[in-house]
């Protein structure tokens, strides 16, 4: 079992408590120190190197990890975005590639630090829907090769963010929810990293569908969640 906090992180010796196999992550939404109302993104940090932005990032956030040291592993920018549109709406694959290339060398960094003081990272974090992955087309994918092979090596996960809007999950078509399959059979797998775990840290359906059972929704994905051990 999986438990995210977010900012407070006071219930982790509560629920270690409870489940002592639990395995909490966290994620602190931090700010700069000079202008306090900014906070620390992936994107604002992209004028730096990968490398000094990931030590960056690592120091801004090292007192949270020190005084929460019940936590193992941490998530690092919140869904960024990497995807460039040209003016007809069309993906700029160039930049897009540059910007992936970026993040992926930022992760790979991140991981190391954290691996250094016996921490673990929870790489990628992307958004419903993204990067852009196909059976043939993983141009968003292969630049983040690097942070996945160091996630894989310093036993951490891929974290990604998972939703239904037009439709129940049981009625999806793999797109949005249970799109974590296509990644791990298409990219993951043929890569040697099969055995990466993926863990969905957000999960859920719109409520615009209003007129479904949400609970009996959710305990038909849990049941094909457990059909996927590297899950």
């Amino acid at each position: 079992p999986v438990a995210k906090l977010v900012d407070d992180f006071g219930a982790a010796a509560e629920y270690l408590a409870i489940n002592p196999n639990l395995l909490i992550i966290g994620r602190r939404i931090s700010t700069f120190s000079d202008d306090p109302n900014r906070v620390v993104t992936a994107e604002n940090l992209r004028h730096l190197s990968p490398q000094a932005a990931a030590q960056l990032w690592v120091e801004i956030q090292s007192e949270t990890y020190r005084l929460n040291s019940l936590i193992r592993y941490w998530e690092g920018p919140n869904e960024p975005s990497w995807e460039v549109k040209n003016s007809d709406g069309s993906v700029n694959v160039p930049m897009t590639i540059a910007n992936y290339e970026w993040y992926g060398k930022f992760e790979e960094e991140r991981v190391r630090l954290l691996g250094s003081v016996g921490l673990r990272a929870v790489v990628g974090n992307f958004s419903y829907g993204t990067p852009d992955i196909d059976e043939n087309k993983f141009y968003a994918w292969l630049p983040m090769l690097p942070a996945l092979q160091a996630a894989h090596q310093f036993n951490g996960l891929l974290g990604l963010h998972e939703y239904e809007f037009d439709l129940p999950f049981s009625q999806g078509d793999g797109w949005l929810s249970f799109r974590y399959r296509r990644v791990h059979d298409w990219f993951l797998a043929p890569n040697g990293l099969g055995n990466l775990p993926i863990v969905l840290t957000e999960f859920g359906v719109d409520f615009k569908i209003r007129d479904i059972d949400y609970a009996a929704e959710l305990a038909w994905a849990d049941g094909e969640m457990r059909k996927d051990p590297y899950l």
